[in-house]
């Protein structure tokens, strides 16, 4: 019995050890990962001991540092969102903050941004960095507070309301990339759609359950010329087109996924009109610089109250919405929807006819959503009293955020308030 609780005591001690190494937690527990960690903290332990002096003067001078650890297993949106509820909650405090992201991808231009305009150390679970976050991890609490942010708790902080700048070096990038891409310096839009030909190469079943968001060419071709013949570009990021999702292809484009996040990108959506996007993570390069977007072919019931997102930033989404209808030709209202299951999986069994965004759908959001970039869109009666509908059916589903819907589909198919 003695040999069993010394070892199960030498477990527990081990595991803590292990939680304080970024190597042991950026997969799943490993042989390898395990005696990797016990290297690396062993190595930075006499580190931890030389700049304990300076640490303790730090704290004397300015406080705790504030660490805290993103586990993002690749989602780039949880990843903007969360640099976004950290820079709110570190907006009155003067201490140091570091971020150590554990990430496939080094998005680089976020982390200029971060690091340039907010004045954050912004580490990495892999490569040289990961050496300095060993050290800052091996520290007690009373100097450096470590906060973990993984699953959904990252709800219970505030999202900033207030954009930040681009700084010179995005600036400059912006002006030559759009230069080497023949658009405008100041109207263009930015674009994503979704395809799922990367999750088709990692789960078959996965188109099947997102058929509805599948982008069809067609759809927005005529929107693309709607903008263009408003002076208006359109410049489309994320996942390289392989055919399956039909995105139209004479535009100008930003293909390489493994860099959204990147100098490019984020140096794009700080000055984009609005940023137009159909359920991709990318649609939230735009966040940070609180530019508007547009979200096509949405989903109301995707953005749960829970979620803590403040009217401010929900105020600068316009959303337009898949509709459904059943085998039998009725369709469903929002009420009727918002009430239903998952209607995605109800599609796929066939159960449901999913509706996408018709072509004129998506020019009048389009030519909406210029008003509103502008400053010049008026709500009239007809919409105010839509608009009161639409507040209406939210209040009968208080577990659902209130998304804005963009005006023109609201008075296109008034049925959906019903």
């Amino acid at each position: 019995m003695y040999c069993n609780a010394t070892r199960v005591f030498k477990q527990q001690v081990l595991w803590r050890l292990l939680l304080r190494s970024p190597i042991h937690l950026t997969s799943d527990p490993s042989r390898t990962n395990t005696l990797f960690s016990l290297l690396l903290i062993a190595v930075a332990a006499p580190f931890v001991v030389l700049l304990f002096p300076f640490l303790i003067f730090w704290f004397l001078m300015a406080g705790r540092i504030d660490l805290y650890e993103l586990r993002i297993q690749k989602e780039f949106a949880w990843l903007v969102e969360c640099t976004e509820r950290i820079r709110c909650s570190n907006s009155e405090r003067s201490s140091l903050t570091v971020l150590l992201i554990r990430s496939a991808f080094r998005h680089s231009g976020l982390a200029h941004l971060y690091r340039s305009q907010v004045r954050w150390i912004v580490l990495w679970a892999t490569g040289p960095s990961v050496f300095f976050a060993q050290i800052l991890l091996l520290y007690p609490s009373e100097f450096v507070n470590r906060i973990v942010l993984s699953g959904e708790n990252y709800f219970s902080l505030d999202m900033a309301v207030k954009p930040l700048s681009p700084s010179r070096r995005l600036l400059r990038l912006r002006e030559r990339t759009l230069a080497e891409l023949g658009c405008s310096q100041s109207r263009y839009v930015t674009m994503a759609v979704f395809t799922s030909t990367k999750e088709e190469q990692a789960d078959p079943e996965y188109a099947s359950r997102t058929l509805p968001r599948e982008t069809i060419g067609a759809d927005l071709a005529e929107s693309v010329d709607f903008l263009r013949a408003n002076g208006v570009d359109v410049i489309m990021l994320g996942f390289p087109d392989s055919g399956k999702a039909h995105v139209p292809r004479e535009m100008p484009r930003l293909s390489d996924f493994a860099q959204v996040g990147g100098l490019h990108e984020v140096a794009l959506a700080s000055g984009c009109l609005y940023f137009w996007a159909e359920s991709v993570g990318a649609f939230w390069l735009r966040e940070p610089f609180k530019r508007w977007g547009l979200i096509t072919n949405g989903d109301e019931r995707l953005t749960r109250v829970d979620m803590n997102y403040p009217k401010q930033v929900l105020d600068k989404w316009i959303y337009t919405l898949i509709r459904y209808r059943t085998p039998s030709g009725n369709f469903l209202t929002m009420r009727e929807s918002m009430s239903h299951g998952s209607c995605f999986e109800s599609v796929a069994r066939g159960e449901l006819i999913a509706i996408r965004n018709s072509p004129v759908d998506l020019v009048e959001a389009h030519r909406e959503m210029l008003l509103r970039a502008n400053g010049s869109f008026v709500v009239n009666d007809r919409l105010k009293t839509l608009q009161e509908q639409l507040s209406g059916v939210y209040a009968d589903f208080p577990q659902y955020a209130k998304l804005p819907i963009a005006g023109s589909f609201l008075n296109r198919y008034p049925y959906l308030l019903d």
